[in-house]
Order: structure tokens, then sequence, then C-alpha cells
């Protein structure tokens, strides 16, 4: 079972919402795609126009660069996220792991819905 989760936090850090949702049986980067679209569409939702997408797999952010290959059982997912992006100002950053761990929080919230 996977699940996926986000925190969205303000330009000076503070907490504004979060997110959690279960996705059913998965490989762990298919879950981490899915939280990344499923927050892209609450932050435009919610009217956030500047968003900047922390992750801390790298195989996540080197496919949505266009870095490397996408696997095709992944790649309709990849190219919604690619289109949104095209149309909006987003970024994607890796951070260490250690760095994401309210977001981690929220996925196994999810796994557990």
């Amino acid at each position: 079972m996977s699940g996926g989760g986000g925190i969205y936090r303000g330009d000076k850090g503070n907490f504004l919402f979060a997110f959690s949702t279960g996705y059913g049986l998965g490989s762990n980067k298919r879950a981490e795609l899915h939280a990344v679209y499923d927050g892209l569409i609450l932050c435009l939702d919610n009217g956030l126009d500047k968003i900047e997408v922390e992750s801390d797999s790298k195989v996540v952010i080197d496919l949505l660069f266009g870095k490397s290959p996408t696997p095709w059982q992944w790649r309709p997912l990849v190219s919604k996220i690619v289109k949104l992006k095209q149309r909006r100002s987003f970024s994607f950053r890796l951070i260490q792991r250690e760095g994401n761990g309210p977001a981690d929080g929220m996925a196994r919230e999810g796994r557990e819905s």
C-alpha cells in the first residue's frame, strides 16, 4: 500500500495547510509522483501561484526535469505534471531526506487511511 502527502508553507516558512491520501498498491516513486500532482492541483485550487515543490526523491526530480527516461507506466502522470509546469510558475527542488520528515509523515498517514 502506498500513500502521499504534502505540507504547504508560505514564503516565510509559515504553515498554511497539509494533505495526505492513499494511492493503493504501487511503488513509492509512483506515490511520490501522484503526491506532486495532487499537491500542485491543491495549490492551484487554493489560488497559490508561486509554487516550489521539494522532494527527497532524486528519481522523481530527474523525471520532472527530463534528465532520465520515464517508465511507460508513469508517462501519463509525468506528462500531466509537465503540462501544469508549462502553464504556471513551478520550480522543483531536491532536498535531503531529513528535511522531508513532515511530508513523509503525511504520506504514512495517507497509506494507513
